[in-house]
């Protein structure tokens, strides 16, 4: 899950 830049990216996005 927290292996790809992008899905990490996408996550803080979500995360705020």
């Amino acid at each position: 899950m927290f292996g790809m830049d992008d899905d990490v990216e996408i996550f803080e996005k979500n995360n705020k």
